[in-house]
């Protein structure tokens, strides 16, 4: 499902033939009616349909698989093994073995003992990192192969590693006294000034909850003393089937490809004993708090505004439509704020806002007002933040601009339905991982301009202008200043930015003024001129042209945006 902002760039001309878009239900295959009729039966509380060229099924142990044919890259799959099972999970004997249980699945396993992944993986050509790799998360840990396709037996292969992963690591104690060292060590890296900031946000935004002393990179002491028996012990309570997928996707033949996914992981059983996977949330906080947050390290200096909502339903057709909504908002306010920044003495450099699901937990949502200021620009930032939003409180956006963002929105999905065919195996892959944690509808994109076609005419700025309380309410409110701690940079404390605050939201304001409303580009289009030399230079597949005002024009041909022009001019 695409629900990352989708935006015009300047300089970028989008010529969607909307007409030729808009397929005849009778004729259009499965999943690629665009029109709003061929989605209108959808009641708002129905589930969001599935694109019918994945295979999603679950085995009777509980496991989910996702498996889709596509040709880009060719000879190329991507598997991934998803276990619901991370730091979050870990008792107090066990702060980052989550981690370290991943590092030991590298370290042999009953059908690949010792190094022999590697060594599979070096017949092939490939490598850790690259080709395969892992990450471990508070509330998942995820695992990548990346193998080619044409060669026999590969593919069948790699899924035996998955299996293995999946119920067969050996934990040999000298390999986890050699993987102590390296988790050792990249807790050490882990402390550059990006982590630090984000981990004492992180903390503020989590403190009261499990999460807040659950960091998947855990604590050395307990990595250091760690034995095989507590490493066994949550693989064994957390590596099971019922909290596991299986994500095939790549130049395969799609229905072979499942069997052998229901082949190697059928037998997989869950323990008698397994333990009930527990939820966990983080309480609700009344007022605002505030994050101020200094390194040696850090380059620049930023305020935000974050709010912890409620997550959307991303797997309904009524959730998908206030995505659509949020999205909207976001565009909307996103370009007043762009238009502070063309003003002289612009009260920040750059701001933007969004609203996302909150990675920890994913009962939340996190609505973000920011802006890189000045390292002496927090208040003054704080300030316009602040206004702006009571701006939108108070007086709401305006129809030209909500029929600018709309029509904007309208012209991105169009762009990607054009461009959909020729998505990598690794987005795909992304968009099914987040299906399985997170619930995200899996659509095509071609349903997804329907629902759009459908909903976004209907959308009343009076709903789009009633965001601006429920995105930013004072409830679970934290103000956030990252700065670098250096001579120089003096940052108002927590009395200071309150004030800010305070006096900002009391502020006597006007209705904002569409001063783009009605305009146009030019007053008068210039006269036509004439191209009055040609020059192919089919070496590089270009053409020059050389105009009647002297100017020279490099045409480059090319198929990868079909509806897309760029333009770039140097003078």
């Amino acid at each position: 499902m695409i629900v990352a902002r989708l935006r015009v760039l300047f300089f970028t001309v989008l010529t969607t033939a909307a007409a030729a878009l808009t397929l005849v239900s009778a004729q259009a295959p499965a999943g690629r009616d665009t029109s709003a009729e061929s989605v209108a039966a959808y009641a708002l509380s129905q589930p969001m349909p599935v694109d019918p060229d994945v295979t999603v099924g679950t085995l009777p142990n509980g496991l989910r698989y996702y498996v889709r044919a596509n040709g880009r890259p060719a000879h190329r799959a991507e598997l991934r093994l998803v276990v619901k099972a991370g730091s979050v999970l870990e008792d107090d004997e066990q702060r980052g073995l989550a981690h370290f249980v991943e590092h030991m699945e590298f370290e042999g396993t009953r059908h690949f003992p010792g190094r022999s992944i590697v060594e599979f993986l070096s017949s092939l050509g490939l490598g850790i990192g690259p080709d395969a790799n892992a990450a471990t998360s508070y509330d998942d840990t995820q695992y990548t192969l990346r193998v080619p396709t044409d060669l026999p037996g590969a593919l069948d292969r790699a899924l035996l590693v998955l299996e293995d992963w999946a119920h067969a690591a050996t934990f040999d104690e000298g390999a986890v006294e050699r993987e102590r060292a390296i988790v050792l060590s990249e807790w050490r890296m882990q402390l550059g000034a990006g982590e630090r900031t984000q981990n004492r946000i992180r903390g503020v935004q989590l403190e009261g909850s499990r999460y807040a002393d659950r960091p998947p990179i855990g604590t050395p002491d307990t990595i250091g003393k760690a034995h095989r028996e507590q490493l066994t012990r949550f693989y064994r309570d957390w590596y099971r089937p019922d909290l596991m997928a299986v994500i095939v996707v790549g130049d395969v033949d799609r229905d072979a490809t499942a069997a052998l996914v229901r082949q190697h992981f059928s037998s997989l059983g869950r323990p008698a004993e397994a333990p009930q996977r527990p939820a966990f949330d983080v309480p609700e906080r009344a007022g605002t708090r505030f994050a101020i947050v200094t390194d040696k390290e850090t380059t620049s200096t930023a305020v935000a505004i974050s709010d912890l909502r409620p997550a959307r339903n991303q797997g309904t057709v009524g959730g998908y439509r206030d995505i659509m909504l949020d999205q909207l908002f976001e565009a909307m306010l996103d370009a007043r704020l762009d238009e502070l920044t063309q003003r002289e003495n612009a009260p920040f450099l750059r701001a933007d806002a969004q609203r996302r699901l909150f990675p920890t937990p994913r009962t939340k949502d996190e609505a973000v007002l920011q802006a890189l200021v000045p390292n002496d620009g927090v208040a003054r930032g704080l300030d316009a933040l602040v206004t702006e939003l009571q701006r939108v409180a108070q007086f709401g956006f305006t129809a030209s601009e909500l029929a600018r963002a709309k029509q904007a929105m309208m012209l991105g999905y169009e762009r990607v339905v054009t461009e959909s065919p020729d998505r990598e195996s690794e987005s795909r892959a992304d968009e099914y991982t987040r299906n399985f944690l997170q619930g995200e509808a899996l659509p095509t994109i071609w349903q997804e301009l329907a629902f759009h076609r459908r909903f976004v005419p209907a959308i009343t700025l009076e709903q789009v202008n009633a965001l601006a309380r429920e995105w930013f309410p004072e409830q679970n409110r934290l103000v956030i200043v990252s700065a670098p701690d250096g001579t120089g940079v003096v940052l108002p404390d927590e009395t200071q930015l309150a004030a800010v605050i305070e006096r900002a939201s009391a502020k006597r304001l006007d209705a904002y003024v569409d001063a783009a409303a009605g305009q146009s580009l030019m007053d008068a289009p210039p006269s036509r001129g004439t191209i009055v030399k040609t020059t192919p230079r089919p070496e590089a597949g270009i053409i020059e042209w050389t105009l009647s005002n002297g100017a020279t024009v490099v045409l480059k041909p090319t198929t990868l945006m079909q509806d897309q022009i760029l333009f770039r001019a140097v003078a």
